[in-house]
């Protein structure tokens, strides 16, 4: 507490708000030790362990006894006049208005150009929301709504102060174990939330991660809901505390739109580089005319029938007249892709590829240059602002790792303690052998997330792409378009993949032993016709290969020729039974690869698009119509205003990061049983934190009106006994009025 409510310097503290005196300048507190504490901030701290004490109270109560006394000690007027004079003590609102004590005292309050101390400020913070979550914890148990009309009348006195306690005021609802019950407790918690997370919290980037993560959460199983939900609170956490590192929020929203922007760039280069090397690059020119050559027509060598090859007007100037003398001959002679190819270099250090437009190289490699510096931008904002996330998240999963390994190995110590004074007992339940510890990887530990981060390695893959793109060659730049499949479109395709991943490969295993089958009996009967007609193999690695090939591109006929045989069948069944078994071949492979199992694989890619789409509506169409906390229906929180507007859409779930914020870096916590239960379920990964399948403002109704009808139940019997004991001292009275008399009668008698 001293350390809490010290500060080194000279520092100006107001008065306490309920005994108004000019402020009082306070000596020197130089930091050693023995120094005094003013008396203003002892009473504050005393007032705030009193007020969370209160709030405890009311929180953890099953019992409405306990807060029905607590609502009937209190002056709510009082605590509204301390909620405006510590909001004009704090420069919440510039004014105040007259309060009770200030009538009293009858002068106003002089706050303007007031100094306080940080450690007094804060002080004064913690009273000012400790005194508000007292009203609003008040304000459930009040029928009249005198709470409600006192905290109207706050709002309308400081208005500033109310909208910045509404705004950094966080509720949750936690479920609680009684540990001698056996009982369990749905307990609403009230809590500050940081302005820095509040304003982190609004960060679009931010948004759009929580509202992915919730989409990706299945809401049929209460384990795997809230197991994935602690993960993803998790990591969404560790990603604001990184973003802090870097200051303000307008300074994180500059950062995030500039790495948004860059992924979009970098996959607009891309392409815009791959329409420029298909419209500008490799173009054959003519070298007389220096036009595009025979108008960009495509001529034969080999011309189909009713069709002539053209002839090349400017034969003469080549070095070769009577070669060159037709088109076909000079177009052919312009592709110098063999040439390349056998000398194993890039045709983009060729001028002649560039001759359509010479300075299209260099705009192109200009455009390859920014590219990369691009992609350089995008892996730094990696490494510097999503990296760090994925360490810490693995830093955490092998911490909960290690402690879930020593749990076992304590309860394995513990239970082979077996008693040995009775040899028999003790050798029929003899320990196994204990099992060989496996040596720390921590070392190893860079290497493994090496491993697990794909980021990590489809960012490097991009650069480098795009480094080869400047250094070696355009056409790795047409690679970089694969970075489609990082944007949101993309990534729906991938998921469908991933879903409809293990039905394709067992159909494409299906159909490659279909076509190894075929491909074999293709070589063995019908290879003489291939070769003749096609000559498309002349091995059986050929054929299937071929087979192969064709296949996918649809025409099996490419395998078997395409001569009379297949053309022209026997007329007659009988008369050339090996025709009719070639034709029955080539039938039985097209009905069976196009009718049956080409129509298979493309039924599977719609069904796996089919169920992402299905998951998707049945998460939105949920979290609509339900509470993603509680899971409990739209139409019960018709009977109390204001609730399912703050849970629609999965608002509710911000409030769990918020209070995972609390509990996993905060230092004070309160001391409030169902926090730190909470804490301590948060730390073992456990979701009995969450609720099951109500809310608290309906349950506590419920138990305010069973305790009504308790009440109604027990006021027939109390009646019965107050008439029997009047009947009673009645009969008492009369016989003391007998036993009065008696001795003067028997005195008389005598």
């Amino acid at each position: 507490m001293l350390k809490l409510i010290t500060d080194d310097g000279v520092y100006y503290d107001a008065c306490l708000y309920d005994h108004y005196q000019p402020p009082v300048k306070y000596k020197q507190v130089g930091g050693e030790e023995g120094d005094q504490v003013s008396l203003q901030s002892l009473h504050c701290c005393l007032r705030v362990a009193v007020i969370e004490s209160l709030n405890a109270v009311l929180e953890t109560s099953s019992d409405l006894f306990a807060p029905k006394v607590i609502y009937k000690s209190f002056e709510l007027n009082l605590i509204v006049d301390s909620l405006v004079e510590i909001g004009s003590l704090l420069g919440l609102d510039k004014q105040t208005s007259r309060s009770l004590l200030s009538h009293l005292d009858k002068r106003k309050p002089k706050t303007a150009g007031l100094k306080l101390s940080p450690s007094f400020s804060l002080l004064l913070r913690l009273e000012l929301f400790r005194l508000f979550h007292f009203l609003n914890y008040l304000k459930d148990l009040d029928v009249a709504q005198d709470c409600a009309k006192h905290l109207s009348r706050l709002e309308q006195e400081a208005p500033k102060c109310f909208k910045h306690l509404k705004k950094h005021t966080s509720e949750v609802e936690l479920q609680r174990k009684d540990v001698r019950s056996g009982q369990l407790w749905l307990e609403r918690i009230l809590f500050v939330v940081d302005p820095r997370l509040r304003k982190m919290s609004h960060n679009s980037h931010l948004r759009d991660n929580m509202l992915e993560m919730i989409g990706g959460i299945p809401t049929n199983e209460r384990y795997t809901k809230f197991s994935l939900l602690i993960k993803g609170l998790r990591s969404l956490n560790n990603k604001i505390l990184w973003f802090e590192v870097f200051g303000s929020k307008a300074k994180m929203d500059q950062f995030l739109y500039l790495q948004r922007w860059v992924n979009k760039s970098t996959l607009a280069l891309s392409v815009l580089i791959s329409c420029l090397l298909l419209i500008i690059y490799g173009i054959p020119i003519d070298p007389n005319t220096h036009a595009v050559l025979a108008g960009g027509s495509f001529y034969s060598k080999n011309p189909p029938a009713g069709y002539s090859d053209a002839p090349y007007p400017f034969a003469q100037q080549t070095s070769n007249p009577q070669l060159a003398a037709n088109m076909s001959y000079v177009i052919a002679q312009s592709d110098l892709s063999l040439k390349y190819r056998l000398l194993l270099i890039s045709r983009w250090s060729s001028s002649a590829e560039w001759q359509l437009w010479p300075e299209g190289r260099h705009v192109t490699l200009m455009l390859c240059c920014l590219h990369l510096a691009l992609t350089l931008v995008q892996a730094l904002s990696y490494l510097v602002l999503e990296f760090p996330v994925e360490w810490m998240a693995f830093l955490e999963e092998e911490g909960s790792k290690e402690r879930k390994e020593r749990k076992e190995d304590s309860e394995e110590e513990s239970s082979s303690q077996v008693s040995r004074f009775n040899g028999r007992k003790y050798l029929m339940s003899m320990p196994e052998l204990p099992r060989e510890r496996k040596a720390s990887g921590r070392g190893w530990l860079p290497l493994r997330i090496l491993k697990q981060s794909y980021k990590l390695w489809y960012v490097t893959g991009l650069t480098t792409m795009s480094l080869l793109g400047v250094i070696s060659s355009p056409f790795f730049q047409v690679l970089c378009m694969l970075d489609y499949f990082q944007q949101p479109g993309g990534k729906l395709v991938t998921r469908s993949i991933v879903v409809g991943g293990p039905a394709l490969i067992r159909s494409f295993a299906v159909g490659l032993i279909f076509l190894a089958v075929y491909g074999f009996l293709g070589y063995a009967y019908m290879s003489d016709i291939a070769i003749e007609a096609r000559e498309s193999c002349h091995s059986p690695f050929q054929c299937v290969s071929k087979f192969v090939i064709d296949s996918f591109g649809g025409d099996l006929r490419t395998v078997v020729g395409t001569s009379s045989a297949w053309s022209f069948p026997a007329l007659v069944v009988y008369a050339d039974l090996w025709d009719v078994g070639r034709s029955l071949f080539i039938l039985s492979s097209i009905i069976f690869w196009s009718f049956l199992l080409q129509p298979v694989v493309t039924g599977q890619i719609i069904d796996a698009f089919r169920k992402i789409r299905k998951v998707r509506r049945s998460t939105e169409s949920y979290l609509k119509s339900r509470c993603f906390i509680s899971g409990s229906e739209e139409f019960k929180f018709h009977d109390f205003p204001g609730e399912w507007e703050k849970r629609e859409g999965g608002k509710y779930v911000w409030n769990y990061l918020y209070l995972f914020r609390k509990l996993l870096h905060d230092d004070d916590i309160g001391f409030s049983l169902s926090v730190q239960a909470a804490e301590a379920l948060l730390l073992q990964d456990k979701i009995d934190l969450f609720p099951n399948g109500s809310f608290w403002r309906a349950v506590r109704r419920a138990a305010s009106q069973q305790a009504e009808q308790q009440t109604s139940q027990k006021l027939p019997e109390e009646k019965e006994m107050r008439a029997e004991l009047a009947e009673r001292r009645v009969e008492v009275s009369k016989f003391r009025d007998r036993y009065k008399y008696a001795p003067t009668l028997l005195s008389t008698s005598r």
